[in-house]
């Protein structure tokens, strides 16, 4: 009988096993690596979801809070209330009307010819310079005269003081006698300077005798000199098809303050055509807001056609009022402009006159200090509530008769 080997107590026999038959489907129901127990393709769609859905929650949040925002901002259907417009006091000051002008400056131009022909031999004078009434220009030689002239011919004067401003004609040369396109010494009288200006057309009706001038010259910068208009041509000129007139200003040399003003200088001309002092003005941007404002529904028609209505009546009443004459100067028109309080707009009828581009004179309606609307906020949307017949302008500005 063999003998069976001792074994160690702890050693573990070795069970018989067998090879797993491979299944072809086995990936589909083993653990996949990202612990998710889904294919990749499923796992990476749902996180796309996920992302999509964050997303169309954040443009939610921002629409509504952008929608609210809106709402709150929005204009109050009460005519504007809520809305701050823009406003302006009327205030007291002086208003100007003007036209502006070019032309040359021109002094007085003296011709100094002999009477009769002959050599001459001496010019005593040169251009630029000053010569009193009477004094010497030049001299014939008397034995180069014609047979029976005097000699007292022979001898050319100044026919008034000024200053040389042309000599045609040398020692040696003859005499040019009866040329009446080129004279033989001219004399400019700068004492008595002068501006031709052409005004426009459209510009001239308001131009007259005595108007006050301002005009500055390149030589000087925006030095400012002064004079008035003397006469205005009745026969205008056509260049270029455009219509001018020329007008004559009379330089004050006594405001040169030492300025040297030369004939053939070009001026710029401003001539003040009206003035009205310490009257009280209002911007034109206050009347032109009104005149839109049935269009843009912030008054009613009806609103408008009552203000229009008492502003004729105003105007009928200042030429009435034994001032009609200075009112008709004034090309008076009845017409309104707008308060506000509380944000609601009201037309208040106006009768007005002069305006510079700027402000409007005001002749009846307003007070000094009092406030009016000037222009809506910017990005205001006008209220439409008030106003149901969005066809009719209203604020048409009626001239007077």
């Amino acid at each position: 009988m063999q003998d069976t080997p001792d074994r160690p107590d702890n050693q573990i026999l070795d069970r018989p096993h067998h090879q797993k038959a491979v299944d072809l489907f086995d990936e589909d129901i083993r653990p996949l690596p990202n612990g998710s127990g889904l294919p990749p393709t499923q796992n990476k769609r749902s996180g796309g979801w996920i992302l999509f859905v964050v997303v169309l929650l954040i443009i939610v949040v921002i629409v509504f809070a952008f929608f609210a925002l809106g709402r709150g901002r929005a204009p109050s259907p009460s005519g504007g209330a809520g809305v701050g417009y823009r406003s302006q006091a009327v205030v007291q000051g002086n208003l100007s009307l003007t036209v502006n002008a070019t032309g040359p400056v021109q002094g007085t131009l003296y011709n100094a010819d002999f009477v009769v022909t002959g050599k001459i031999s001496q010019i005593n004078v040169s251009v630029g310079q000053h010569v009193k009434a009477g004094q010497v220009l030049a001299q014939l030689d008397t034995t180069t005269l014609p047979s029976g002239t005097s000699s007292s011919n022979a001898t050319l004067t100044a026919p008034h003081a000024g200053t040389v401003a042309a000599i045609n004609g040398a020692v040696g040369a003859s005499s040019n006698v009866g040329n009446a396109t080129l004279h033989f010494i001219q004399i400019v009288d700068t004492s008595s300077l002068q501006i031709l200006a052409a005004v426009n057309e459209a510009d001239i009706a308001k131009v007259a005798a005595n108007n006050a001038v301002q005009f500055t010259v390149n030589a000087y910068g925006t030095q400012q000199f002064y004079g008035s208009v003397s006469a205005i041509a009745p026969q205008g000129q056509t260049t270029s098809n455009v219509v001018t007139y020329p007008v004559t200003i009379n330089i004050d040399s006594s405001r040169l303050n030492g300025a040297n003003i030369m004939p053939g200088m070009t001026a710029n001309v401003t001539i003040t055509t009206s003035t009205r002092t310490n009257v009280l003005l209002i911007p034109v941007d206050a009347v032109n807001f009104a005149q839109n404002a049935v269009s843009q529904g912030l008054i009613s028609p009806a609103q408008a056609g009552n203000a229009l209505a008492q502003a004729h009546q105003q105007q009928v009443n200042l030429q009435g009022a034994g001032s009609g004459s200075s009112v008709a100067q004034d090309n008076p028109s009845a017409t309104y402009v707008l308060t506000t309080s509380g944000g609601q707009l009201t037309a208040i009828p106006v009768v007005l006159g002069l305006n510079d581009g700027n402000v409007y004179e005001v002749l009846s309606g307003l007070t000094e200090g009092e406030t009016i609307v000037t222009s809506s906020p910017a990005g205001a949307t006008p209220a439409t509530s008030q106003n149901t017949n969005q066809g009719q302008s209203g604020g048409n500005i009626g001239k007077g008769g």
